[in-house]
């Protein structure tokens, strides 16, 4: 035995042998390094596929794999198909020997030997498919096959309902496999996340479309330095030396981890179909639903390939960003509940996270917080976050009503389908960004590296009360006459230093100093013109109800065009500049 196992341990491990076995055959067929592995050699790093995922990963213990829980017993069997109870029935309903626990475990019995089948353009994957040919499956059948849940389904755990699933955490299969997963599991880190907020994600939706862009090296010498110092046990055992390297060594890990995850879901006995973008899900509950109470996941199987999450696994027939989408909705979305809108999905990051090492949680950030930042919180949706948020207020109204909406349903389904998505590229976001806890904000050696990308420039005519002033000081706010927006700029997420510009020479308030300076004031944000939707941004996500807060919306208004790169923002007749400025004074007639 290996130093500091018990017995226990070990007994525990060939348990766990023991219940793999059936798949354990199947891969080793399939995948000759991986059948070399199981009689304790070690093959050379030339693996492929999700079979590199195995190699040195430990074993887990029976207790581990969702079947063995007694209290998922009735939720295991076959479904009252004529398919077989499955691995719970043969090792605690008598039989013995390999021969017979191999011969009840249902699986594909394919011509193929493979764990899947295709229908039409739908790849059905799980351990516990009907035993026929699916050429010959009737209408219904086929239905039944896809986890559809217009219909009763034969998988459907009639001992509880949905919403007692979602409120009792013990009722819902993938909280009790994401705590076997990890122990420490805790829906209570995920409540004490900071709320997902445009001040929280904007900072992370920005940096993500500068990353995609390309990262310059002095930047990569930077977040790696941030790396050593914030996860120096992850960025060791990655054996990176620097950022470029860490990225390969981050994917790597979250494909061995995924394909872990997705194999304990498939021996819970959960059924995937990847389709080609036809058969989403009309939202978040319709997904849920099917999961938890079907054991059966719509998944999408297209998109471009990922640079590197791209390896097939010969077992499933599922390249590693196919899995990455199954084991995401199930383990992120299905223990919390979480819908699919910007908020849901940064609690299913909350949720997922958890259960991955320190190394594959860097590059699951990008995969996931970072695309859902992208699309929710840059601007690239904002007129249809704007004309989807109108059509939900009537909604709401309608349905308080108890009227049809029927209509505004369609509408808002339409909308939804255009919705413009992150390109997918493989990177790691500042690890400040990456941690649980973050609540906002740009690291300063970040900053320099975020740039404008719609920058326009004017000139400015500035009041002071000194005769010498060469250079203006934002930090210096609040010394001359009190603006009316003083009490917004006493509120927390206020960007406190500026300096006021007028666009008009002829322009002065009264209480101004008598000195009158111009500047020419560049990569300012026009905000009439609005290129990169900031305002409206800042709108759609500081209003209730139809409602405004004009004070919550300026602020963020000035904060996301900073934190974008711009050094002021220009209106029809003012420039607010939030960075020292040269100037030089206006000659008198």
């Amino acid at each position: 035995m290996a130093e500091n196992q018990t017995l226990a341990d070990l007994l525990r491990q060939k348990a766990q042998s023991v219940i793999d076995f059936p798949t354990t055959v199947v891969r080793n067929l399939n995948d000759p390094q991986a059948f070399l592995k199981s009689f304790g050699y070690t093959p050379s790093q030339q693996l492929s596929g999700f079979s590199a995922g195995y190699a040195g990963v430990p074993e887990q213990p029976p207790s581990d794999i969702g079947v063995l829980d007694p209290k998922n017993i009735q939720y295991n069997k076959g479904y009252g198909s004529g398919e077989e109870a499955g691995l719970i029935t043969a090792i605690l309903g008598g039989t013995t020997g390999l021969a017979s626990l191999a011969k009840k475990t249902k699986g594909l019995k394919n011509e193929s030997g493979k764990g899947f089948f295709d229908t039409g353009d739908i790849r059905r994957v799980g351990k516990h498919q009907p035993n026929i040919n699916p050429l010959q499956l009737s209408p219904d059948e086929l239905r039944a096959v896809q986890g559809n849940i217009e219909i009763p389904n034969l998988r459907r755990d009639i001992s509880s309902s949905f919403d007692q699933i979602i409120k009792n955490p013990e009722l819902n299969s993938a909280f009790v496999s994401a705590k076997k997963i990890n122990p420490n599991f805790n829906l209570e880190i995920v409540k004490a996340m900071p709320p997902s907020s445009l001040q929280k994600q904007f900072p992370i939706a920005k940096t993500y479309e500068e990353m995609v862009k390309g990262i310059e090296p002095t930047l990569q010498a930077k977040m790696f330095a941030q790396y050593l110092r914030m996860h120096p046990e992850a960025v060791k055992k990655s054996g990176a030396t620097n950022y470029s390297e860490l990225i390969p060594a981050s994917y790597e890990q979250l494909g061995k981890e995924n394909a872990q995850q997705l194999d304990r879901m498939l021996n819970q006995g959960m059924n995937l179909s990847y389709h080609k973008g036809d058969l989403n899900y009309t939202g978040s509950p319709q997904m849920l639903e099917d999961a938890l109470l079907n054991k059966h996941l719509y998944t999408f199987g297209g998109g471009q390939p990922h640079e590197l999450l791209n390896k097939i696994d010969p077992y499933t027939g599922l390249n590693q960003n196919q899995v990455f989408r199954a084991v995401h909705d199930y383990y992120g979305h299905g223990p919390t509940g979480a819908s699919f809108g910007p908020k849901g999905e940064e609690l299913a990051f909350g949720s997922h996270s958890q259960l991955y090492s320190p190394l594959a949680k860097m590059a699951a950030a990008t995969e996931t917080r970072g695309q859902n930042s992208f699309v929710n919180y840059s601007g690239i949706n904002a007129e249809l976050q704007k004309n989807m948020m109108a059509l939900k207020v009537q909604q709401e109204r309608l349905a308080r009503a108890g009227q049809d909406t029927s209509a505004i349903d369609a509408k808002l389904a339409e909308l939804g389908s255009q919705m413009q998505y992150a390109e997918q590229k493989a990177f790691l976001l500042p690890p400040e960004m990456i941690d649980l806890n973050y609540k906002g904000g740009v690291p300063d050696y970040l900053k320099p590296y975020l740039n404008p990308n719609n920058p326009s420039s004017a000139t400015g005519y500035h009041f002071s009360n000194s005769p010498e002033l060469t250079m203006t000081d934002p930090s210096r706010y609040g010394t001359g006459i009190t603006g009316k927006e003083a009490n917004r700029l006493k509120m927390a997420d206020a960007l406190r230093d500026r300096t006021y510009f007028y666009t008009n020479p002829a322009m002065k308030e009264p209480g101004l100093g008598i000195n009158q300076y111009q500047a020419e004031l560049n990569n300012l944000y026009d905000i009439n013109k609005d290129p990169d939707k900031l305002n409206v941004l800042s709108k759609i996500y500081n209003q209730y109800q139809g409602i405004l807060d004009k004070d919550a919306y300026l602020n963020a208004l000035e904060r996301t065009s900073n934190q974008a790169g711009y050094k002021g923002i220009l209106t029809e007749d003012k420039i607010i500049n939030f960075e020292p400025q040269i100037v030089k004074p206006v000659k008198k007639e």
